[in-house]
Order: C-alpha cells, then structure tokens, then sequence
C-alpha cells in the first residue's frame, strides 16, 4: 500500500512538473508580447509628446505676443518636462537651447514688469505719504 501511494505520488509529481514547464513555455511568448506592447506605447507616447513640442514651440511665440507672462511660464514648463521624455529624439536635440532662451526671455520680461510695478508702487507710496504727513506741502504741489 505504501510503495503504491508512493508511485502515485511520485507519478503525480513528475506530472505537476511537467505542465509547470509546459504553462512556463507557453507564457514566455505572452510575455514577450507584453514587453513588446509597453514598448510600442512607450514610443507612441513618446512621439505624441514630440507632436505637441513642436506645435508648442510655434504657440510660445504667440503667448509671449499677448503678454500673459504666466501662461507663457506654464508652456515652459510643459516644454521642459516634454523634452525630458523626447530629448534622444533628434529633431529636438536643439530644443533644450531653445528652451533656455525662452526662459532667459521669460525672465527679463518678469523682471521688467517687476521693475516697473516696484516703481510704480514707491511714486504711489511717496504720494500718500506726502498726503498724510505734510498736507501743506500736499496742496502747494
């Protein structure tokens, strides 16, 4: 009886064995097939976002024209995280200093308009100071 149970056993396990292998064989193409899949949406998301790099390059351009500085400022950014997925992409391997001069561009405006806004703020403060702390000096100007 025992040596019996264990022929089965042993039977039974050269078997297990068997389709364990088998199933392994027959996975190793699917997994081949979902690599191969990762892959393609990884290019096709890649090429996407070269897609809209391009059409946002051309956009940048006509934002800066309207002057809405911050928006310009998020295309930026936008723009920086897209070359980082297309940077081996060799049509914009010359994104990068496009995109720096941008941003040198975007900051001398900023600090242009800053410049202008602190000036603008102190003649306005030094008037209602004036206003407040002379008045007689207020009403002969």
């Amino acid at each position: 009886d025992v040596s019996a149970l264990q022929a089965t056993t042993k039977s039974l396990l050269a078997s297990a064995s068997s389709e364990a292998e088998s199933a392994a064989a027959a996975a190793a193409p699917l997994a081949a097939l979902h690599t191969a899949r990762t892959n393609m949406e990884a290019g096709c998301s890649t090429l996407r976002e070269a897609s809209e790099l391009s059409g946002a390059f051309r956009r940048v351009e006509e934002v800066f024209a309207a002057g809405d500085l911050a928006r310009v400022a998020d295309m930026l950014r936008s723009m920086a995280n897209s070359l980082s997925l297309v940077g081996d992409v060799p049509e914009f391997r010359e994104g990068r200093v496009k995109l720096a001069a941008l941003e040198d561009r975007l900051q001398r405006r900023v600090e242009g308009r800053l410049a202008e806004a602190l000036k603008a703020n102190t003649v306005r403060m030094c008037h209602l100071w004036q206003h407040c702390c002379w008045p007689s000096a207020a009403t002969a100007a």
